[in-house]
């Protein structure tokens, strides 16, 4: 893919300044097919291509696009809840709140997003762990 805001090149082997206009970074990660930020504001773009966490009709990208908040559980009713945290995997994604609420998405090759399921997730799953007792378990970050 190429990364056509920058150079006209497939691959771009030196840092670079990405002129993106989408507030002050916070996190910054990236993964063999996709990228992924965290604002200060709390708000997450990701670009790149394949399942890009904004459904099934955004599958490429050359410029960030941000994940509505609304998908990692900000609401009227949930003013405070905020992305903490972001991780890639080869063609997968994760967001962590600062709730310690964790949501994945992306290529679910082999089931290795966790989620008990084998489809792939085109928008942020929030990641629910039960305990033997029925109660729901703490959320760890790697």
């Amino acid at each position: 893919m190429k990364v056509d805001c920058i150079s006209s090149s497939v691959y771009v082997n030196v840092p670079r300044h990405l002129p993106f206009k989408i507030g002050k970074i916070k996190e910054a990660a990236c993964g063999g097919t996709g990228n992924v930020v965290l604002t200060e504001e709390g708000n997450v773009f990701v670009w790149g291509y394949g399942i890009l966490g904004k459904g099934p009709n955004l599958i490429e990208t050359a410029v960030p696009e941000m994940i509505p908040p609304s998908l990692f559980g900000w609401s009227d009713f949930n003013p405070d809840v905020r992305v903490a945290h972001v991780r890639c995997g080869l063609s997968h994604f994760a967001a962590l709140t600062n709730r310690g609420e964790l949501f994945v998405w992306g290529k679910n090759l082999r089931g290795c997003l966790g989620t008990g399921r084998m489809e792939d997730q085109y928008f942020p799953w929030r990641f629910h762990t039960l305990l033997s007792d029925g109660s729901e378990s703490q959320t760890l970050w790697v």
